[in-house]
């Protein structure tokens, strides 16, 4: 009888395990991407698999539609309306996942751009002036009613580019109060801020990878020059507490815009390295770089669907495995 206990404990165990290895082949193949994209005639967001297939137009508006940001159980996308008739008044609207229900969150008569939904689904960062004393942009939260807004920073210079660590405890975000662009961080609440970087040259738009320990980020800090003599920006990776900086790619063009797969494995960026803006995809370390929008007008503002089920399904695929070993003693 001991041993029918333990052939069925076996069999349970290979059962289990072949199902979470299939679940991950799942979750790992239906990865989104949503991006923004100049190839209708007017900036659109469109979304894709991550090898690029599966391309839709999420949008189809005449005005100017950018900078996705999923929620976080993929059932929503915020993004940001450019009204053509109104100038300077980007508004942060929110759709559904298939680009139905579209509506303005913000409402406001500012200019309010930059969204970036918190973990737990209920809050979404953004940057705007509405209550700039002087000519400036400033972090502000709102829930995901378009209700309750909340000013986080207050500073003479312009903060951008919210990110929320994958905890929903801090905002990593960019500012240039100190006369260049630097990484900061906060916590949720806009207290504690401090610079993660400290370089003379211009860090900006941070990305938290998915376990918290890494923030990818732009530079210009290697002076990488273009054909025309600019300098060029870089993908770059740090951890969390602004140690052990170092770059990923190494072009003599424009690489922008990190956004992290759910798995932590790899990292979606924009590059101008074909002669245009095209989304590339690239192993966190900068291996392997290839294109994945293929096409030639301009693509830009990469947002990969981190899922919390995709990313504890990884995370936790040993610890489950390990589990199931002391069930079959």
């Amino acid at each position: 009888m001991h041993r029918k206990d333990n052939l069925a404990h076996v069999i349970l165990a290979i059962v289990v395990a072949l199902v979470l290895n299939l679940l991950m082949v799942v979750v790992e193949t239906q990865a989104q991407i949503a991006f923004m994209s100049h190839r209708d005639g007017n900036w659109e967001i469109y979304v894709m698999d991550d090898d690029g297939a599966n391309l839709r137009n999420l949008t189809n508006n005449p005005d100017d539609d950018k900078s996705p940001s999923w929620s976080p159980d993929g059932k929503r996308l915020a993004f940001v309306f450019d009204r053509k008739n109104r100038d300077w008044n980007r508004q942060i609207y929110v759709m559904d996942a298939d680009g139905g229900n579209q509506r303005n969150l913000s409402n406001n008569d500012s200019d309010e751009w930059g969204p970036s939904w918190s973990p737990d689904g209920k809050q979404i960062a953004f940057v705007s002036y509405r209550e700039a004393e002087w000519p400036n942009y400033d972090i502000y939260v709102i829930d995901t009613n378009g209700g309750n807004p909340r000013r986080l920073t207050k500073n003479r210079q312009i903060d951008k580019s919210p990110s929320w660590s994958p905890d929903g405890k801090r905002i990593a975000f960019s500012s240039d109060r100190t006369g260049n662009s630097e990484i900061y961080v906060m916590g949720a609440n806009g207290g504690n801020q401090r610079n993660l970087t400290n370089d003379r040259h211009n860090d900006r738009s941070p990305s938290w990878s998915p376990d918290g320990k890494r923030i990818a980020f732009v530079s210009d800090r290697d002076w990488l020059l273009d054909k025309d003599g600019w300098p060029t920006n870089e993908i770059y990776v740090m951890d969390a507490d602004g140690r052990n900086q170092r770059r990923l790619t190494e072009n003599a063009v424009w690489d922008e815009g990190p956004s992290w797969s759910p798995n932590g494995k790899r990292i979606a960026f924009v590059s101008a390295r074909d002669g245009n803006l095209e989304i590339y995809v690239m192993d966190a370390d900068g291996g392997n770089p290839q294109n994945v929008s293929n096409n030639p007008d301009g693509n830009y503002g990469p947002a990969w669907l981190n899922s919390p089920f995709s990313v504890s399904l990884a995370g936790k695929t040993s610890t489950m495995w390990g589990w199931l070993k002391q069930i079959d003693r």
